[in-house]
């Protein structure tokens, strides 16, 4: 009877340490379950593609999160979403930039709408765009749908601003994804917004 508490003990350790670990398991199979339903390689100022063209259909998702993760050095991953348009299931197309976001982080600057992550147009292999959203990597955005919604379209690119320093290829380097749920924190480099920020240089304009 003497060893009775100790054995009550133990079970219950044993009873905590199993639910702990079913716990455990639970929320990594629900989070490795949300995938993209689009994304692109690697982007870098070599690749050979410079505007890469999305379309995706919703499948009447509620919510969208476009994301951009950072694949290398924070510098130069100045990103844009080009034209970006929601194809309604009556035919009709919307401006996705008149859609206003829920959430938005940007690795630094801020996410700008119909700009570059400076405020700057947006430009891609010199040409230039008057509809987009411009964000710098590790970026999120997460947007409440439409009723009706049925297809999401756009050109995504690193931003000419991004691309090139001191006459030669940056070290731009990231990758777009899509989402019809909330992505883990993982899709975007593990983006922390309470992190210390330092300013990269590709921000910076020198006269």
């Amino acid at each position: 009877m003497a060893n009775l508490p100790l054995f009550k003990n133990s079970l219950m350790l044993s009873r905590f340490l199993a639910l702990s670990l079913v716990l455990l398991l639970f929320v990594h199979s629900a989070g490795a379950q949300v995938k993209p339903v689009f994304e692109t390689e690697v982007l870098t100022p070599k690749s050979k593609e410079r505007l890469v063209v999305v379309d995706v259909p919703l499948n009447g998702a509620k919510e969208l999160h476009l994301v951009v993760s950072d694949e290398g050095s924070l510098a130069c991953d100045w990103a844009n979403w080009i034209e970006p348009k929601l194809v309604m299931k009556d035919g009709s197309v919307r401006d996705f930039t008149e859609l206003e976001w829920k959430e938005s982080k940007a690795g630094y600057g801020k996410t700008q709408k119909n700009k570059n992550v400076t405020g700057g147009v947006l430009s891609v292999a010199g040409k230039t765009y008057e509809k987009g959203i411009g964000t710098h990597a590790p970026a999120l955005l997460e947007y409440a749908l439409p009723e009706g919604v049925d297809r999401f379209q756009a050109l995504l690119a690193i931003d000419d601003g991004g691309m090139e320093r001191d006459g030669k290829p940056s070290s731009a380097n990231l990758r777009f994804r899509i989402y019809t749920q909330k992505p883990p924190v993982s899709a975007s480099g593990a983006y922390d917004p309470d992190a210390p920020k330092v300013v990269p240089a590709d921000l910076f304009t020198v006269p």
